[in-house]
């Protein structure tokens, strides 16, 4: 039986990313990021100052040493709010973040509704994306940006950070050579806005991600949702087997009462080999 906690870093380099090689279009929950050989300097620009934008903007401007990231530099960031600045990086305007020719990448930390429309924005404008997770709020979206990006020889690369701590490493070592016998994750936080999250199966992919990293494709074999909007309640489950019929959860609780978390705790994974 292994229980694990895992939970998003505190180290604001692990949310620094590492520009993959063009035509190598990586999803960082596949938990590999090729080492490449940079030998010049990648122009970049961070659109979104939410949480995850102003810790990109934090890392790019305090590169790890001798990491990818001293070969990233940050011409400025994009918002709706005006800033002036922000850590000494200078706020520019969409349409100079698309035409620059210094500008070889965007870092897409945005909400949710607006990654598919910022994303085709910054491929047609020749720019290699990287971008939080989801990439868009549909399957069909997703396929017609991963076409558009091999047809402009463009990266683009989805972001999935907790798949590349040192918890969530361990943990795939240990349940390496095993066979599952049974698994579920139990996530809790507050409810989201759908109308800029996307419906909780887009919003929460990064929960099906864990578990098609450690065990391999999952077939759906039920899923329910119970909502009481009077209450802010909303409780999603999702059933799976694995390709040897061992069956795997997800339940996804939400309510008024819990802060927003990007963790979840030991008690509330629970994961059986044998």
């Amino acid at each position: 039986m292994l229980w694990s906690q895992l939970q998003r870093p505190n180290s604001p380099h692990y949310l620094t990313a590492q520009l993959p090689s063009p035509r190598s279009h990586q999803v960082a929950a596949s938990g590999f990021t090729p080492t490449v050989s940079i030998n010049k300097m990648f122009g970049t620009v961070v659109v979104g100052v939410g949480i995850a934008g102003l810790a990109r903007i934090r890392d790019l401007m305090n590169p790890m040493p001798s990491s990818p990231s001293e070969h990233l530099k940050l011409f400025g960031f994009v918002s709706r709010r005006s800033f002036g600045s922000i850590n000494e990086a200078k706020q520019i305007s969409l349409e100079d973040a698309l035409r620059s020719k210094e500008i070889h990448a965007a870092f897409i930390s945005t909400e949710n509704k607006t990654h598919e429309e910022t994303i085709r924005m910054f491929l047609e404008a020749g720019k290699h994306v990287l971008v939080e997770y989801p990439m868009a709020l549909s399957a069909k979206a997703a396929h017609e940006l991963w076409e558009m990006a091999e047809q402009k020889d463009k990266v683009l690369h989805v972001e999935h950070i907790e798949l590349l701590t040192e918890e969530y490493k361990q943990l795939k070592k240990e349940v390496a050579g095993k066979d599952l016998v049974k698994g579920t994750l139990h996530f809790t936080g507050s409810v989201l806005d759908e109308n800029k999250t996307g419906f909780p199966a887009f919003s929460g992919i990064a929960r099906l991600t864990w578990l098609i990293d450690l065990f391999g494709d999952l077939t759906v074999t039920s899923a329910t949702r119970e909502m009481q909007k009077d209450k802010n309640y909303s409780r999603m489950t999702v059933h799976f087997q694995t390709a040897n019929q061992k069956s795997n959860d997800i339940e996804d609780l939400m309510g008024s009462t819990w802060r927003h978390n990007l963790f979840f705790h030991a008690i509330d994974a629970l994961i059986i080999c044998e």
